[in-house]
């Protein structure tokens, strides 16, 4: 009875190796890549600077109204503003005022002073 020895092939010690390869390249690819990886993290960041920038400029603007509302409470109404606003509620000026007239391509006045 005669035996038949094989001969091992080359390819069986590549396997693992291979393999391991193939797991870390599909890891490392996501870590660079992925919705948590160092691109996503550039643009989380990018955000956040965008957002902080945003914000103080809303709170720039909250705090000048709410200096602007201080002004027309009835404990401490300034006079010049309560006049401001009256003429523009009521669309009236002082005999005294140089009115100018501005053409219809424009804005109005109200809309360039933030009213």
């Amino acid at each position: 009875m005669a035996t038949r020895q094989r001969k091992r092939s080359f390819l069986r010690h590549l396997v693992i190796p291979v393999m391991s390869i193939l797991v870390v390249s599909y890891f490392g690819y996501h870590a660079v890549t992925g919705d948590l990886g160092m691109r996503a993290r550039e643009q989380i960041e990018a955000d956040i600077a965008r957002l902080t920038a945003e914000r103080n400029g809303v709170i720039a603007e909250r705090m000048a109204l709410e200096k602007r509302v201080a002004l027309l409470r009835a404990q401490s109404i300034d006079p010049d503003l309560l006049d401001e606003r009256a003429r523009a509620q009521l669309n009236m000026v002082n005999p005294d005022d140089i009115v100018i007239f501005r053409s219809s391509l424009h804005k109005p006045l109200a809309a360039t002073a933030g009213l």
